[in-house]
């Protein structure tokens, strides 16, 4: 068993995945520390571990490279993200999934084409990898959205 417990944080995005080492001590302390010096050991540990977690990224997330995010979106309109997934869910285009939170796609939108999954990964705080996922806008996402923000046309038709 391990006296360690090693998280890696992922941030996936349409240009590069970043990954930061974050060192959890299990001698009772509960704050976050980074640890620069770390064995031979726990390098190839966490270069194996970061491997198969962007093999997993890269697997869950193929054909989303030409969607673009929520945040994106709403940067190019020209409000905050929570403003935007607010709009999506007061409308009936999202909806929050009970226990994890995660935002995804009502039926009644699914299956038209307007947005895909992208995932990332984290670890929790008992050690468990969590996966995350959330919706990613294709163009025609992005048409239907623009036009429902515009009050163009009927909200449920694409």
């Amino acid at each position: 068993m391990l006296k360690h417990n090693f998280q890696i944080r992922i941030r996936a995005t349409r240009t590069y995945t970043h990954t930061q080492y974050i060192f959890y001590s299990l001698k009772g302390s509960k704050s976050l520390r980074y640890k620069r010096n770390m064995t031979t050991k726990e390098k190839m540990m966490m270069e194996q571990t970061n491997e198969i977690v962007c093999d997993m990224i890269k697997q869950r997330n193929a054909g989303t490279q030409d969607c673009r995010s929520t945040s994106e979106l709403a940067r190019e309109i020209g409000i905050h993200t929570s403003d935007l997934n607010h709009f999506l869910l007061d409308v009936g285009v999202l909806y929050r999934e009970r226990g994890t939170g995660e935002l995804r796609l009502t039926t009644k939108f699914q299956g038209r084409g307007l947005s895909k999954n992208r995932s990332c990964f984290r670890y929790g705080r008992s050690g468990k990898l969590i996966e995350i996922v959330y919706p990613v806008w294709t163009e025609k996402g992005e048409d239907f959205i623009m036009k429902m923000i515009k009050g163009e046309g009927n909200k449920g038709k694409v």
